[in-house]
Parts: structure tokens; C-alpha cells; sequence
């Protein structure tokens, strides 16, 4: 349908352009620019209504989310409506968060497919490139990205005392969030990429750390690790370590650039090493910041003094005479304390939860080595969201904010997708039911084969994306001899769960693009005793799965 895909591709031309929707409107090109980008998010959210309407689907969301944000969104009107003063601006406030939730809806609606779903996400992870390009760019000092970057900037970027990137974004902080958001999706797409591209792919990985540590932003460069540590951990559950040490290499930039750039600026260390306790040239201290938000949390301890209002109320609490636009608490959920009250953070302390229930979920369900990658990803960026939100707030920055909710309607798409089999809900999209279509040849139907390991317990023709499998059991002779029955996939697991080994034969380039999670290679071109004792250790009382692909 034509309105379902003008709605879509308005979904991937927004996650590809976040890094241009908070540039300043020097010119009148800039006013144009920023004007699309942020306009998209109301047609996006308009035409996945009309297409909903139109395919006759009763606009629903994921079912275990809709009381959480429901929660959440009532609190935030029930602020609003009782702050004790700039009640206007409160309400103003609240285009942000629903329309945020109304595009997680919109991105579970549309990315109905994996293909779709998938396309998406390494929309959001080219945007990140892009944005680092332009960073790094800015950093090497070309005249060429200095005087472009100028354009988009109403000025120089004052940010302490320390010279900071921010490629085309309003705030180093900023950058760094974007960046910290995509680098996990970057990290799945070089995974799972065709081979000819998962060199540029995987080279760009490092310079989007690199990127990350030029912002100079501490929660930032902790957030991008954590989010590595949460793929090397995802990587070591499903036994591919071997994507571990890659990834603790990219790593390796991280100190590499701090120590080179705090030799080239002494100046860099000062705030490195900075505590909460210490302020910068016209910025209070962090501590200032918590303590005035607390006195509000003391004043108003339900539902605080209303969204958004920490930056209209921080003057008469503090007595720091501060712009109100540049303040916030240096802490997303000390901010929501203050703005919304215990019921407020309560609300938003469930929404995140169900949020990264849902992401871990997806990991949990995700069977081929084409899958848990992504799921994984979705995961490593909540994580680094969350974490970052101890020292900062995203909901401030336009482009942060609906990065966050793609990622949440992501995250919860791609749990839907593992839980159940996708049937294609239409005709329209043709292209993205070929994706499925080669997606299930090449991991579909799987049969046993001759296995060398005669003392093997198990074998079993595995169809991934299903919910059962056909499988035989027994010795792989009587396995081959025997009629193959169905059996859930659950029971596959539990062998696995159970020590089984799982071992596919198909050839090594296969094998390598896509196989089920924690499998073993051992073509069967190459299927001798010797091999078998050595992939499998020579443990012959170890149960084994077999499988290869089946021709239908």
C-alpha cells in the first residue's frame, strides 16, 4: 500500500538525518533543513495512522507496554495540569514525550517484517557514521568541514575550557549520545554484512569510538564501553567468542585517543579528573544542580513541580542566576524526581524496565547467527542509555529523544518478531517479503546429515525461524533410517541447554553468513572421524545435533 510505504521510508529517511535536527538557523537553508527533519516526525506519525486505517489494523501497541507508557503519560499530564507555576510551559512540554511514544508505536507498526525492522536500525547506525565523519573532520582542523560546520553552528560552541567536537549537532553531549546509541547497531551490522562490506563497516566501528572520545564526554565514552561489554557479553552467551577479541581491540581507542589528546591539551586532564562537587566557568556544580532538584522533590514530593520545570524553578531554589534554557540536572531521573515526583519516576522506572525486559527477550528468542547480533545491539544501546542518563538528559535534545524511541519500538518489533511466527500482513511490500523469502532458504528447513561421530546421540533437521522442528533420534544411522517427527524447538534448545553439540555442515561462506546460535562448523566435504574428534574435542559421549540445509 502506497501510504504504508511513504510512511516507511519517512521512518528510515528520519533515522538517517537525527544528526541534522538541532542545527541553528543562521541561514535560510538552515531554516529549511531543520524545518524537514523535524517535520518528518509529524508526517511519519500521520501516515502510519492513515496506512493503519487504511490496511483496516486497529491501531494497537505491544501489549505488555501499553500500561507502562499509559501510566507514565498520565502522570506526565496530571504534572502538568498541577504545577504551581509556569503551567503553560509544562503543558507545551508534553508534545516531546508523547510524541516520542507515538513513534515507537509508529516504528512497531511499520517495520512488520525483519527486513524492514532491520533496514531501520542500520539507518540509525549510517546516521551515527555520518555524524562521526563530520567530527572527526571537525577535529582535523579541514577548512572545507570547518566552514561548512560553521554554517550549521549560529557561532563557536563554547563548552568550558576545552576545545570538544560536535560535528553538526548543538552540544558536544549531544554528539556523544547519538554516537554511543548507534555504535551497537554499527557493531551488529558488521556481523551479519555480506562479506564485501563488513570491512569498510567494521573499520568505521573504531572511528565512531574515536568520535565519541573527541566529545571529551565521560558518561559518553562510559556509555560506548559498557555498550561493547554488553555485545562481548551477549557474544560469549551465544559461544561466538570469537567476536570478543575484535571488539576489545576497537576498544583499545579509547585510551589510545585520551592519552594522545590530553598530550596535545594539558587542559583536557582538568576535566577528565573534575568531581561532581566542582563547578566550571558560568556552570554550578553537579551537586548544586541535585541539591536544588531534591529541595523541589522535598517541596512537591508526588508530583513535583511539573515537567520541565526544573529549568524554570533551578533560580529561586538555588540562587544561581542561570539561563533557563541551558539548565537541566545533569541526571535524567533526578530530573524526572524533581519535575514529576515519586509517581513520575515510579512510571518512568516501569516504562524502562518493560523496555529492557523486552530488548533481553529479544536476545533470549534469537536462534541464527543473523539475529541475536541485532537484538543484541538494541540491548547494548538501552544499556547505554540508561547509563548515560545518570549524568546527563536526553530528553532535552530533540535528536536524542527520538533516537531513544526508535530504539524502544526497535527493541520491541524485534522481541515480537522472535516470539512468533511473521507472516507477511499484506501484498504491498514485496521487496521486503524477497528478504524474508531468501532469509528463510538460507536458514529454513534444515536436515540431517552423515555425521562422523558414530557414538553421536542426536540428530535433527532444524528450521530456525519456527516454533518446532522436525527432528529423529538415536545413533545418526538410525537418525537417517528413521522418519523424522515434529518436535518444538524449545526441546532442541534444552539438548543444547543441556551440553548438547550443535553442528552444521554446510559449507564454511554459509555457515559464516548466517547458522544457528552457538553451532559449529564442519562442512561435509571435509566430514572424516579425525575432523569430528577435532571440532568436537574428541568427546564421543557428548549428545550432537546435526544439520544442513534441506531443498524443498
Amino acid at each position: 500500500m502506497i501510504v504504508d510505504r511513504l510512511a516507511y521510508a519517512g521512518l528510515v529517511v528520519l533515522a538517517l538525518s537525527l544528526g541534522l535536527g538541532d542545527i541553528a538557523q543562521v541561514t535560510l537553508l538552515d531554516v529549511v533543513v531543520l524545518s524537514a527533519v523535524r517535520g518528518l516526525l509529524p508526517v511519519v506519525l500521520g501516515l502510519a495512522l492513515l496506512a493503519a486505517i487504511a490496511q483496516r489494523r486497529r491501531p494497537a501497541f505491544a501489549a505488555s507496554l501499553a500500561l507502562p507508557v499509559a501510566a507514565w503519560l498520565s502522570v506526565l499530564v496530571l504534572s502538568a495540569v498541577l504545577a504551581p507555576s509556569y503551567r503553560s510551559e509544562a503543558l507545551a512540554s508534553l508534545e516531546r514525550p508523547a510524541s516520542g511514544a507515538l513513534l515507537a508505536w509508529a516504528v512497531f507498526e511499520l517495520c512488520r517484517t525483519e527486513a524492514r525492522w532491520r533496514r531501520v536500525a542500520r539507518a540509525v547506525a549510517l546516521g551515527g557514521v555520518a555524524i562521526a565523519l563530520v567530527g572527526l573532520g571537525e577535529a582535523s582542523g579541514a577548512p572545507l568541514v570547518g566552514g561548512w560546520i560553521a554554517v550549521l553552528h549560529d557561532g563557536p560552541i563554547p563548552i568550558g575550557d576545552v576545545p570538544r567536537i560536535t560535528s553538526t549537532l548543538s552540544h558536544p553531549n549531544e554528539a556523544a549520545m547519538l554516537l554511543e546509541l548507534s555504535l551497537p547497531l554499527l557493531v551488529a551490522w558488521a556481523w551479519t554484512a555480506p562479506q564485501p562490506w563488513r570491512t569498510p563497516l567494521s573499520m568505521a566501528v573504531p572511528g565512531v569510538l574515536l568520535g565519541i572520545v573527541l566529545t571529551f564526554s565521560r558518561a559518553g565514552v562510559a556509555a560506548a564501553l559498557a555498550a561493547l561489554t554488553v555485545m562481548a557479553g551477549v557474544s560469549s552467551r551465544c559461544q561466538e567468542r570469537g567476536y570478543v577479541r575484535p571488539l576489545a581491540t576497537a576498544a583499545l581507542i579509547v585510551p589510545l585517543a585520551l592519552v594522545w589528546a590530553s598530550q596535545a591539551d594539558p587542559g583536557l586532564n582538568r576535566r577528565l579528573t573534575a568531581g561532581v562537587d566542582e563547578a566550571s566557568p558560568g556552570q554550578p556544580s553537579r551537586i548544586e544542580f541535585w541539591t536544588a532538584a531534591l529541595d523541589m522533590l522535598r517541596d512537591r514530593p508526588l508530583l513535583g513541580v511539573g515537567p520541565d520545570n526544573f529549568r524554570w524553578q533551578f533560580v529561586s531554589y538555588s540562587g544561581v542566576a542561570e539561563n533557563n534554557l541551558g539548565i537541566h540536572a545533569h541526571d535524567q531521573y533526578v530530573e524526572a524526581l524533581a519535575d514529576t515526583g515519586i509517581l513520575g519516576l515510579l512510571s518512568l522506572a516501569w516504562l524502562l524496565a518493560r523496555l529492557v525486559r523486552h530488548a533481553s527477550d529479544g536476545v533470549r528468542l534469537a536462534t541464527t547467527s543473523a539475529e541475536w547480533p541485532w537484538r543484541a545491539a538494541l540491548l547494548a544501546s538501552l544499556s547505554a542509555w540508561l547509563l548515560h542518563a545518570l549524568l546527563d538528559d536526553f530528553e532535552r535534545f530533540w535528536p536524542t529523544s527520538v533516537a531513544f524511541w526508535l530504539i524502544a519500538g526497535l527493541s520491541l518489533r524485534a522481541c515480537a518478531a522472535g516470539s512468533a511466527v511473521e507472516q507477511p500482513e499484506d501484498q504491498s511490500d514485496d521487496r521486503d517479503h524477497h528478504e524474508q523469502d531468501q532469509d528463510a532458504r538460507r536458514t529454513g528447513q534444515r536436515g540431517a546429515a552423515p555425521a562422523a561421530a558414530a557414538e553421536a546421540h542426536h540428530a535433527a533437521i532444524v528450521r530456525p525461524r519456527l516454533t518446532r522442528v522436525q527432528a529423529t533420534f538415536g545413533t545418526p544411522s538410525a537418525a537417517l533410517a528413521g522418519m523424522p517427527e515434529d518436535v518444538q524447538h524449545d526441546r532442541v534448545k534444552r539438548l543444547q541447554a543441556d551440553g548438547a553439540w550443535i553442528v552444521e555442515v554446510l559449507p564454511e561462506d554459509e555457515y559464516e553468513r548466517e547458522h544457528l546460535v552457538g553451532a559449529l562448523n564442519l562442512p561435509l566435504h571435509e566430514l572424516t572421524r579425525a575432523a569430528a574428534d577435532r571440532v568436537l574435542g574428541g568427546d564421543r559421549a557428548r549428545p550432537v545435533v546435526v544439520y544442513c540445509q534441506d531443498v524443498e
